[in-house]
């Protein structure tokens, strides 16, 4: 009787301790998973209140074949007076690594297209005709990438070259571009 009271003694302890491994990581997780993360919000800067348009961020908009991206001298122009009290990991200095802007460029294309941020946007005010829903976007992810069916209705639209040659350097039968995933199966069938 006695071994089995030591037995249960230390079978109680073990269970004691994982009972509260469980809840120790069980706080770490409930962090994990109910922190917010630190990102970028356009909703709260494209704010009609606020003295701000695309380009005042995204420097050579209107005259760079790429949009270009935020720096960190530019945020911290209203930045440095509004991050001061913040934590290191809340600063607006924590979303670049050195002079480059670390969010995933979601807009980004494959390799193979040819594509002139300057020859599409025409004003500041036409961000979101294609990248729609930009104005209420509270994180960059995904949900900005322009699609290349965007692509084509608005060049079919537009009336603008809506061949393969127009956005594509690379233009084989046998090669569907990286770009493509099951466009190119739908379209053409599989490749050899």
């Amino acid at each position: 009787m006695a071994i089995l009271n030591v037995l249960r003694g230390r079978a109680g302890l073990g269970a004691a301790l994982a009972l509260l491994g469980c809840l120790a990581a069980g706080c770490a997780l409930l962090e994990v998973f109910t922190g917010k993360p630190f990102v970028f919000d356009h909703k709260v800067h494209l704010n009609p209140d606020l003295p701000l348009e695309c380009g005042s961020c995204h420097a050579g908009w209107e005259n760079s074949d790429q949009p270009g991206m935020p720096s960190p001298g530019v945020c911290a122009l209203c930045h440095d007076a509004r991050d001061k009290d913040k934590p290191p990991d809340r600063k607006v200095a924590a979303l670049f690594d050195g002079e480059v802007y670390k969010a995933q460029r979601v807009a980004k294309l494959g390799g193979d297209v040819k594509f002139s941020h300057q020859r599409h946007a025409t004003s500041p005010e036409t961000c979101s005709a294609c990248h729609r829903g930009i104005e209420t976007n509270t994180r960059v992810d995904g949900s900005l990438a322009v699609s290349m069916t965007a692509c084509v209705d608005c060049h079919g639209q537009q009336k603008i070259a809506n061949e393969c040659a127009t956005c594509h350097d690379r233009i084989r039968v046998d090669v569907a571009p990286d770009s493509h995933a099951f466009q190119w199966q739908r379209l053409h069938g599989p490749t050899p």
